[in-house]
């Protein structure tokens, strides 16, 4: 009795990237909100240090998707700048329990980690800015996201008052930032990451 051979197709990979754009829209919904919040309700909340992870993680998929989407350009200083992002992300995740549970060794973690952040951030910034695919603006707006928010914080600091955790008065400005890179996610996404890059950059 013959056999026949399976004709199956194999199934195809999950395309996760296709909910970026959809992932980029929540992020920037809750770091405006979360920035309200502490607007309309100042001073120190120790469950903001826990919500921080809400929009923290979101922004960590998007900052990898922005990520890959460059690697045909091949561009030394993007793809460490990437990383380095993404790593001192990672610590910031790691250390963020320090913060929560006041435990110190962690509070160092997480500590490396925002000084990483704010300085990788400004060099991951100006690589995708340079790199053109993400338009230049928004590239800019990723740069300075962080000194942004920081500045915020200072600016809104005679009607809220700064703290050293629990208040987040400033990531306002990393809800429009990711806002506004969601706009363009939503509009351009499929069309950009599926074409063939044909600038490469050293």
């Amino acid at each position: 009795m013959a056999v026949s051979a399976s004709t199956a197709r194999p199934s195809a990979e999950f395309d996760w990237q296709r909910f970026v754009p959809a992932i980029a829209v929540f992020a920037g919904l809750v770091w405006a909100c979360f920035g309200f919040e502490s607007i309309v309700r100042p001073h120190e909340h120790a469950y903001g240090n826990i919500l921080f992870y809400i929009p923290w993680l979101p922004s960590m998929v998007v900052v990898y998707a922005v990520h890959a989407l460059h690697r045909e350009l091949n561009s030394r200083f993007e793809r460490w700048a990437g990383r380095a992002l993404l790593a001192s992300m990672g610590l910031v995740v790691i250390g963020q329990p320090g913060i929560i549970f006041d435990s110190t060794p962690l509070m160092g973690v997480a500590l490396a980690g925002f000084i990483g952040f704010v300085l990788s951030t400004l060099a991951f910034g100006i690589a995708v800015a340079r790199a053109g695919i993400v338009p230049k603006p928004l590239g800019w707006a990723l740069a300075f996201t962080q000194l942004g928010t920081m500045a915020m914080g200072l600016a809104l600091s005679p009607w809220v008052p700064l703290a050293d955790d629990g208040s987040y008065s400033g990531a306002v400005v990393h809800g429009a930032v990711f806002l506004s890179l969601a706009i363009w996610m939503v509009r351009n996404w499929d069309t950009v990451r599926e074409q063939p890059q044909q600038r490469r950059r050293a």
